[in-house]
């Protein structure tokens, strides 16, 4: 029987050591852990301490249960807790699969059995060290300080991925990069969601950390947007499933902290439904005193202004960014105009927005200005954004369902039936003419103006 190769098998186990996953949790515990409901149950032959034996396990989301005895009122559950432990695949003779091998700093266990869907389950939380025996690297397609981004393919399925490849030399010698990445790690792991970039697996060895993350083919956001900005009812297509992204954030007790333009992209180009989030290395997760990695960061241009002001601040923080992002969507111009980052940092902290004079509906005006509020205490959370009439029934006036002044069930009925149509007519319209949404279209009058903003833009953290 065969792990890998030895030679690979032997890095590996010096590796998990010193890899920089390694969060010093023990692979075994002797505990009640938590009541999350079990995956899949299944016996396999458990190789432990050079004994073998058949042994019933249950796979949850995060950990393995390996036994379980009730001692009168109490459970005592054996759990393997397989996050950041090392996996490798175990193959025989014929190289067949047959099993895997999870290792951590205080001791390994090898499961032999039918195994396939338990190792796709697992590959996203734990760490594997093959990744050119997996995927193979078709060119570069973006680059930066720490890492370039290379589209992949894999080499059994031949579907296409984004492999964003770290050089550890760089980040090991950055500490709070390093407390980045692993954060960035640990929160997209928790979420499996079309508008949240998805990460399926993690490599490391001794020179690189490799994510592999989905291939969004449809460019950033700013390269599908016209001249002038898009109509209410385009922005909804956008604006709506990242308000729902962030809800499901914000649920975790997670703030993204860098939404922008240039962290939104979509999956298919001239698609705006398939907008989706990216770059989580700002993201955290909040708490009562306010202890972060960084607490003043962003993208000056789209802050929240209590961030920069140094004040304490919530997950409402993002709905302000996401309205910036909603203002230039609607109008094709940066909410903020400094050509300088202090010019910027100072418009942005002021927080002044003229929006009166924009051709809006009711609805539409309406959102902005609560989403916009300098005050997070007049702000919507996400939740609320999304029951707003704006998201609900699209441009109009039902600004008296805010008050309490419901119509009756079937005319609120016809008018969210009436909307949905609009919706879908215009995705038929989006989906059958590349021209309306060509990237090259955009703001061509200020290109130069752009390119040299979106450079100071890709300064991440803010220290006033």
């Amino acid at each position: 029987m065969l792990i890998g190769n030895d030679q690979n098998f032997q890095c590996n186990q010096l590796l998990q050591k010193d890899s920089i996953f390694n969060d010093g949790k023990a692979l075994w515990i002797n505990q009640d852990y938590d009541s999350s409901k079990p995956i899949d149950q299944q016996r396999f032959k458990i190789e432990l301490d050079s004994k073998n034996k058949i042994k019933q396990l249950t796979l949850y989301e995060k950990y393995i249960r390996y036994s379980q005895h009730v001692k009168s009122t109490q459970i005592n559950q054996k759990i393997i807790l397989f996050e950041n432990s090392f996996l490798d695949l175990v193959h025989n003779q014929q190289n067949k699969l047959v099993g895997f091998r999870l290792v951590k700093y205080d001791g390994s266990l090898t499961i032999i059995g039918e195994c396939k869907q338990w190792i796709k389950m697992l590959k996203k939380y734990v760490i594997q060290s093959d990744f050119s025996r997996n995927y193979k690297i078709t060119k570069k397609i973006g680059n930066g300080t720490f890492a370039d981004v290379y589209l992949v393919k894999h080499k059994h399925t031949n579907k296409e991925y984004a492999a964003k490849i770290f050089y550890k030399k760089k980040i090991i010698l950055e500490d709070k990069e390093l407390l980045m990445i692993t954060k960035e790690v640990q929160i997209t792991r928790l979420f499996s969601n079309p508008n949240i970039c998805q990460l399926y697996e993690v490599f490391e060895c001794k020179v690189h950390l490799t994510l592999i993350m989905d291939l969004l083919a449809g460019s950033e956001l700013v390269y599908s947007l016209k001249l002038g900005g898009l109509s209410e009812i385009q922005s909804i297509l956008i604006i709506k499933p990242l308000f729902q992204a962030l809800q499901l954030l914000h649920k975790q007790g997670i703030f993204h902290r860098d939404i922008k333009p240039q962290n939104i992209m979509l999956h298919q180009s001239g698609k705006l439904e398939t907008a989706c989030l990216i770059d989580f290395g700002l993201a955290d997760f909040w708490n009562h005193k306010s202890e972060y990695l960084f607490s003043q960061c962003g993208t000056p241009g789209y802050v929240a202004p209590e961030i920069l002001l140094g004040h304490s601040y919530d997950f409402k923080v993002d709905v302000y960014s996401l309205g910036l992002v909603l203002y230039l969507i609607l109008t094709g111009k940066e909410p903020f105009q400094s050509k300088t980052i202090e010019g910027l940092i100072e418009e942005n902290t002021y927080g002044h927005i003229a929006l009166s004079h924009l051709n809006l509906s009711p609805n539409c005006l309406d959102f902005l200005q609560k989403v916009l509020a300098k005050s997070p205490n007049q702000r919507l959370t996400s939740q609320e954004a999304l029951i707003h009439p704006f998201l609900l029934f699209g441009p109009g006036n039902h600004l008296d369902l805010i008050h309490n002044k419901m119509q009756s069930p079937e005319q609120y009925i016809s008018k969210s039936q009436q909307f949905r149509k609009s919706v879908a007519s215009l995705r038929l319209q989006t989906d059958t003419s590349n021209n309306q949404l060509n990237q090259r279209d955009i703001f061509k009058k200020n290109e130069l103006e752009r390119k040299d903003i979106k450079k100071q833009f890709s300064i991440r953290k803010v220290k006033l």
